[in-house]
């Protein structure tokens, strides 16, 4: 056999086991891939206009889940979990094109809440509200939040810019 087919094989050889190593590297953990089947969180949007900005809150019945704010100055977005902490929290954010770690601040305005405050023009808000159907917000020591991306969300985020 003439040498360059070893050289031929060797090469398409070893180009067949970086690819496979590429594909195993590129394909995300069980959970980063299984957060766009898990069950939708129940509950509904709304949407209201308050003092300084706009307000969208999703809920199931009278309970708060999360909620959206516009507030108008400092001209931001406020996303809240109800809940208490004593100390800073980490807020992960999904949704198809983006995945962002935050960190959440306790709130002692009203009731117990972390909050993340973001700039209007913020590229993970555009991906909150253009997410294939859900956006999900897993908050340290809280059960995840699956919810689904509705009007109310680009209402909010377009009523600050």
């Amino acid at each position: 056999m003439k040498p360059i087919y070893f050289l031929m094989a060797a090469a398409i050889a070893a180009n067949c086991a970086l690819a496979a190593g590429m594909a195993s590297a590129q394909q995300p953990a069980d959970d980063d891939a299984n957060w766009l089947d898990a069950p939708q969180t129940p509950g509904d949007w709304s949407y209201r206009a308050i003092s300084g900005g706009t307000q969208a809150i999703f809920a199931a019945g009278t309970a708060n889940e999360f909620t959206m704010q516009c507030q108008l100055q400092p001209r931001a977005i406020v996303l809240a979990r109800p809940g208490h902490s004593d100390t800073d929290l980490l807020v992960r954010v999904r949704t198809e094109t983006q995945d962002r770690i935050l960190q959440a601040k306790p709130s002692t305005a009203g009731a117990p809440q972390v909050t993340v405050q973001l700039p209007v023009r913020d590229s993970l808000l555009d991906a909150m509200a253009i997410t294939k159907g859900r956006f999900a917000i897993e908050v340290e020591g809280m059960a995840p939040l699956y919810i689904p991306a509705w009007a109310e969300v680009t209402r909010v985020i377009e009523d600050c810019r």
